[in-house]
Parts: structure tokens; sequence; C-alpha cells
């Protein structure tokens, strides 16, 4: 958690005894689980029978009222990732999938999310000869409006009932899915990628025009500053940022870092390569 996020959550303290209480409900004999709700936010869990695959098509459906907003995987300098693990007998949780954030100026500070609500794809599967009855979801995320506070919520939904094959359901997770950034393209990507005097510097491929937005995170724990992007000839940019490298990397390929490149309505999203 950034200071930042600590000293709204300090200013907000009376509502957010209230607020980050950890709500647990009991589950709905459904494929969407029961909502948890806290001011400004709606959390539910939505699930589909198993496939002939062994996938288990799921998503975490985050509502925010007008004026609010929640964060995405690297929230920048003053927001609070989202921590979501998903459980149940027979399953596989390989992780969650997050459509391309947007970007908020706070005075000095930068933060990254989503401000009309966000859809998260989760990646399931069950095991060989398992058929899972039931998935359960753990999930703390951040949300913010004049304070910032932590919502806490423990989700469950049925896959055993008729509800589980909801065609409505599914196809609301298709949908969530189709919104993921795509792969790269030949004229929306990385090109290259390497550290410089401590920054990181990318040289971009995008359509002329408004240059594209930058998104980096780290599955190492390597933070970024706000990249600044200038062009760099016809359909090329280069972006710079800072980078700070966490004990666990001792080098920039060693940090699991991956960019969603956003031009227009268009995202792609890919792991960078180092030279």
């Amino acid at each position: 958690m950034t200071e930042q996020f600590r000293q709204n959550v300090t200013q907000g303290a009376a509502l957010a005894s209230l607020l980050t209480a950890f709500f647990i409900l009991p589950p709905a004999n459904a494929a969407q689980s029961d909502p948890v709700r806290a001011e400004g936010v709606d959390i539910r869990l939505v699930a589909s029978a198993p496939e002939a695959d062994g996938k288990i098509p799921a998503m975490l459906d985050i509502r925010l009222a007008p004026g609010w907003k929640t964060y995405w995987i690297d929230p920048g300098s003053s927001g609070l990732p989202p921590q979501i693990t998903v459980s149940g007998p027979g399953l596989r949780f390989d992780g969650v999938r997050f459509p391309a954030p947007k970007a908020f100026e706070e005075g000095s500070a930068r933060s990254v999310g989503y401000a009309d609500g966000v859809t998260l794809p989760l990646v399931l599967s069950h095991e060989a000869g398992a058929m899972p009855a039931r998935v359960t979801a753990q999930v703390m995320i951040g949300v913010c409006k004049d304070i910032c506070v932590p919502v806490q919520a423990s989700l469950s939904a049925d896959l055993s009932g008729p509800a589980a094959a909801n065609p409505l359901d599914k196809a609301r997770i298709a949908l969530a899915e189709e919104s993921l950034p795509g792969p790269p393209q030949p004229d929306l990507t990385v090109t290259s990628a390497r550290v410089k005097d401590a920054k990181l510097v990318l040289e971009l491929t995008a359509p002329a025009g408004e240059p594209p937005q930058i998104f980096l995170s780290s599955s190492k724990g390597a933070s970024f500053g706000t990249p600044k992007i200038v062009p760099a000839g016809p359909g090329r940019f280069r972006a710079e940022t800072t980078l700070r490298l966490p004990r666990a990397a001792a080098a920039p390929a060693e940090a699991g870092i991956t960019a969603v490149l956003v031009s227009g309505r268009r995202a792609v999203e890919m792991p960078l390569v180092f030279e």
C-alpha cells in the first residue's frame, strides 16, 4: 500500500471502519455469488459450468458508483493493487486477466485503474477426473472517491446447479474476455526495450497522430515512474520512465515486466524482451 493511500485511509477512518469490514455472505445457489456491497462498489463472482476442455469460465464483476474508481494490477503512486485468490476442490487457478486501464492525474500523483466498473476474467480449469461443485474467491481491492478504502470480500458460486449453465452469464464472461488486450500487432507493439542510466527506454510502433499510452507491471515487484512518450519518426514513438528493480531481480530481464500499449480503442499486451 502506498503512503498516500495510507494517508487517505487515515483521513477517512470513521467511514473506513464501516466499509472495510470483512463481508462474508451466504453463497447463492447459482452461477453468481451473492453480491458484496460497500459504499461506492458492488462485487460479485460469476461462473459458468466447466467446458469439455476443462476450462471453467469465470469473472469478477466490480461495479462502481459514479465518481468512484478502483485500481489496476500496478496502481501507480496512490493506489492499492487488487489481491485475488480463487480456490475449490479440484480447481486450478492460474491468475486474473485485466483489461486495459486508464491513468488518473491527482495533483502530483498518478494512479492507474478503472472509473466505470470493470470485469476481470479468472483463468480457471479443473483437474482431470474432477468436477468441482463450487468456486470461492477471496478479494481485496482499493476504491476511492473523496477518501480511499480497502474493501474485502469472500465470494462463492455454485457450479453444480442448473443456473451454472445460464447462457447469459456465459455470454457476459465471453464479453469480458473479448475486452482484454490482444497480442501485439505490426502497427502497435514494443519493438525494443533497454535500460540506460537507470531509465527504461522503449521503442514503440503505433499509428501516427496522438502518442499511445503505455502501462507497465512487474510480476517480481519492480516499480516505474510515469512514462514520457515522444514521437521518434512516422508511426514510431519512444517511451522513457524510471525503473527500480526489486532484490529478487538482478537484471531487468528477470523482473517479469509486461507492457500494455493503448492507441485509441485498441490495446495490446506483451512481455518485454530486453536487448
